[in-house]
C-alpha cells in the first residue's frame, strides 16, 4: 500500500509538472492576411492587411510582397533548397533596411499591419502572388517564428465580354497546375480553347495530361515500370514524376479515358488589359475523376498571358470551392499555375475539342 502511495504521488507531482509547464507555453505569433478568401484577394487597389493573434515587435518584422514566381521544386528566391540562380521579382519590401515598393504601418496595438504598394507599383491582377514574412517576428515577451512564411494570394477579374483578346490565340495549352491545399500535389492539363478574337470570350475543354507511355523513346532501354521523357534530355522517369517545366509539354498526351484519364468543360474570357499583356479567367466549373475518386467544385483559373522569351506563357492561381475525396469534404483547393502555348506544328493528337 505505500509503494502504491509512493507510486500516485509521483504521477501527480509529475502531471502537475507537465500541467505547470503546458501553462507557461508561449506559441510565437500567427499570421493572416485580412479579407483573404480561397487565396484571393477582392480589390488590387486596396492596402493589404496583415492580422497578428497578439502584439508583435514591430522592429522583428521582415516581409515582402513577390511574384509567385518558383523554381522547378517550387521554391521561390531565398528559400533554403532554391535554385542558386533563380530570381523572384518583388514588388514591395520591408526590412531591417527599410522600404521599398510602397509604406507601411502598424494598427490596432501593433496586432495588424498594413502595406500600401505605390501607384507605379501597382499589384496585378491576374497573377500569382505572395506573401513572405521571414523567420524572426516576436511576439512582446521575444518568442519568435523559426521559418519562412508563405501565403500565396491574388486578385480574379471580371469578364466585360467587349475587349479583344490580343495576342491570346485560339489553339491547345500545356497547364502546370500546382495544388497546395487540400493536399500538395500537380496536375497536368491540356487545354482546347477557343476565343472570339472580337469579344475575348472563349470556350474550352481542359483534359487530364498524362505521360506518353512508349519506353522505347529512349535510346536507351528503361525499365518496365519507367516511361521515357525526352525533354529537357532523355531519360527513363517514373510515370507519375513532376514535369519541372511546362516546356515539357511534348512528352505528355491528353488521357480522357477512365479510370486515369478525365476531362472537363470551361469558358471564360481572355482580355488584353495592357500591351501584350492578357488576363486570362474561367467561370466557376467542375471536375470529376475516377481514380483517385474525386471531385473538385467550382474551379477557377485566373492569371495573365505574355510573350516569354520567344513563347506565349501564363502565370496565376487556381481556386476550388471544395475537394471531394470519394464523399468526404476535404474542404477548398488553392494553388498556382503555369501555362504555355502549344506551337501549331507541334499540336497534340485526339485532344478532344469543347461544345460549340
Amino acid at each position: 500500500m505505500r509503494m502504491l502511495m509512493q507510486r500516485w504521488c509521483w504521477v501527480v507531482a509529475a502531471t502537475a509538472a507537465l500541467t505547470s509547464s503546458c501553462d507557461k507555453f508561449n506559441a510565437p505569433p500567427e499570421i493572416a492576411v485580412v479579407g483573404l478568401k480561397d487565396g484571393r484577394l477582392a480589390d488590387s487597389k486596396a492596402p493589404i492587411e496583415l492580422a497578428f493573434s497578439e502584439p508583435v515587435d514591430p522592429a522583428s518584422l521582415s516581409v515582402k510582397i513577390v511574384r509567385l514566381q518558383t523554381d522547378a521544386e517550387g521554391n521561390l528566391e531565398g528559400d533554403p533548397e532554391a535554385a542558386p540562380d533563380h530570381k523572384t521579382a518583388v514588388i514591395f519590401e520591408r526590412s531591417a533596411a527599410g522600404e521599398t515598393g510602397g509604406v507601411s504601418q502598424f494598427l490596432e496595438s501593433n496586432t495588424r499591419f498594413r502595406i500600401t504598394v505605390d501607384e507605379n507599383n501597382a499589384l496585378p491582377v491576374g497573377p500569382a502572388l505572395a506573401l513572405v514574412i521571414e523567420p524572426g517576428l516576436k511576439d512582446l515577451d521575444g518568442v519568435d517564428t523559426r521559418v519562412r512564411r508563405r501565403i500565396p494570394f491574388g486578385y480574379g477579374f471580371s469578364c466585360t465580354g467587349t475587349t479583344p483578346p490580343g495576342p491570346f490565340q485560339s489553339g491547345q495549352y500545356f497547364f502546370l497546375v500546382s495544388v497546395v491545399k487540400p493536399l500538395g500535389l500537380q496536375v497536368q492539363l491540356v487545354g482546347d480553347i477557343r476565343v472570339d478574337p472580337a469579344t475575348g470570350a472563349f470556350r474550352g475543354q481542359f483534359t487530364n495530361g498524362d505521360r506518353i507511355p512508349d519506353a522505347n523513346r529512349c535510346p536507351f532501354p528503361c525499365a518496365s515500370s519507367e516511361v521515357c521523357k525526352l525533354i529537357p534530355e532523355p531519360k527513363c522517369v517514373a510515370p507519375s514524376e513532376k514535369a519541372a517545366s511546362v516546356r515539357e509539354f511534348p512528352d505528355y498526351f491528353a488521357n480522357n479515358s477512365p479510370p486515369a484519364g478525365f476531362s472537363f468543360p470551361a469558358k471564360g474570357c481572355a482580355e488584353e488589359q495592357t500591351p501584350g499583356v492578357v488576363i486570362f479567367g474561367n467561370e466557376p466549373t467542375d471536375a470529376v475523376t475516377q481514380l483517385p475518386r474525386l471531385t473538385i467544385k467550382d474551379i477557377v483559373l485566373s492569371g495573365s498571358f505574355s510573350q516569354v522569351e520567344g513563347e506565349f506563357r501564363g502565370t496565376g492561381t487556381f481556386t476550388s470551392s471544395e475537394v471531394f475525396l470519394g464523399d468526404i469534404s476535404s474542404g477548398p483547393g488553392e494553388g498556382t499555375f503555369e501555362a504555355i502555348r502549344i506551337p501549331d506544328d507541334q499540336q497534340m493528337p485526339d485532344v478532344p475539342a469543347p461544345a460549340p
